[in-house]
């Protein structure tokens, strides 16, 4: 373990020595005082960039200029008191947010990307503010770069810059805050990145005018202790993650026994899914067997069906021509019964004239009194008969019978 301690210590001591260490640039207040870089310097980064470096304020312009852009018209003008922040055709203002005294170092981040056009500024790692622009990437035109001032041939005094810069850098890509604040952390730290289209080892060596000198950023001894105390934290985080480590593997030992328990679940679930095709396939051909049977007798059914429906037809005409008949001869039958009734009627009439004849006729003793008895007479009857003028019952019945 101390080996590899070792190294880490040596490998950041290097780095402070060979990376960390360079060189800052201070600039002077006039208006000869920038650094100017070549043509085409933002070609690469047209759809997005990032651009960080530290600064340290020693003399406030009213409008002072860290990097100016301009291909054909001002497209990038950034400024270190939070005046400037334009980006293609667009800018902001955040100078209320930076109130970092003169003489201190701090660190600024712009990022600007096509995927939302959208500009974000961060001052000692945190985001500030942010601003949409024009939805556009930047020209592409052959232009001029300058840091220290804006980038016309005539320069203005209030647009010097004055103060300290080390670790500009631009990237061809957007950094995420993380990243950002892992480069503001602390002046000892120097990012390696791919992505960078201009690194500060190259401003160094690009063309400076006027009063741009080279000064001492960090001293060697506080680079140290710091990579010092990032050794004791390490060996913490070591220590952490060692036990950590022992935890995960013990972890994992329960996982691939569970593992194990699993895959002879699984063999079994695998084998039962294999009966189960199988039972499932002979469960198919019987269901198919028995559909092909049930389609037969379906089609005997429906000939039987369709023969008693050509029976059940017949019957119905037949039955029809039965109940037809029958009410014809139902009527026949009334007509018959009506005139058996008359003719019995008449009879039985005829029969009782007949057997009221024919007992008069044989009953003995006085006539009159019989006549009377049968005419049912009264002397009251009488009298009222002879009192109207009409003859009386008993005459006429009389008469009849005489």
């Amino acid at each position: 373990m101390l080996p590899v301690l070792v190294v880490v210590f040596l490998v950041g001591y290097c780095r402070v020595n060979s990376k960390t260490m360079s060189p800052a640039l201070q600039f002077g207040q006039t208006t000869k005082d920038y650094v100017q870089l070549p043509a085409g310097t933002m070609d690469s980064s047209t759809s997005q960039f990032s651009l960080c470096t530290w600064v340290k304020k020693r003399y406030r312009a009213s409008l002072p200029v860290i990097f100016h852009y301009n291909p054909d018209s001002s497209d990038i003008i950034l400024s270190d008191d939070g005046h400037y922040n334009w980006v293609v055709g667009s800018g902001f203002n955040l100078k209320s947010k930076f109130t970092v005294p003169d003489g201190e170092w701090f660190h600024l981040c712009w990022t600007w990307s096509t995927a939302d056009y959208t500009t974000r500024v961060y001052l000692n790692g945190e985001e500030v503010g942010s601003g949409e622009t024009p939805r556009r990437e930047l020209t592409t035109a052959v232009g001029r770069a300058c840091i220290g001032n804006r980038a016309e041939d005539i320069k203005g005094s209030w647009h010097s810059f004055g103060g300290d810069l080390y670790q500009f850098n631009i990237y061809r890509r957007v950094l995420g805050q993380d990243e950002i604040r892992v480069l503001a952390s602390d002046m000892c730290y120097s990012a390696e990145d791919t992505s960078m289209v201009l690194t500060w080892e190259e401003v160094l060596k690009n063309e400076r005018t006027g009063n741009v000198t080279e000064i001492s950023a960090v001293n060697v001894t506080d680079c140290v202790a710091v990579l010092r105390r990032r050794l004791l934290l390490m060996e913490g985080q070591l220590k952490n993650a060692e036990v950590e480590l022992t935890s995960t593997r013990k972890d994992l030992k329960e996982i691939r026994k569970d593992l194990d328990i699993t895959k002879q679940d699984l063999r079994r679930t695998n084998q039962n899914f294999t009966e189960s095709k199988t039972e499932l396939k002979e469960g198919q051909e019987e269901t198919t067997r028995s559909l092909k049977n049930t389609e037969v007798e379906l089609k005997s059914t429906r000939k039987d069906l369709k023969d008693i429906r050509k029976d059940l037809s017949e019957l119905t005409l037949l039955v029809t021509g039965r109940l037809d008949e029958m009410a014809t001869n139902q009527e026949k039958n009334e007509r018959l019964y009506l005139i058996l009734t008359i003719v019995f009627g008449a009879l039985s009439a005829a029969l009782i004239i007949l057997l009221t004849t024919l007992l008069v006729r044989r009953v003995p003793g006085n006539r009159t009194d019989q006549i009377v008895q049968m005419g049912r007479l009264t002397p009251q009857r009488e009298a009222a008969d002879q009192a109207e003028g009409r003859p009386c019952d008993d005459d006429v019945i009389y008469k009849n019978h005489v």
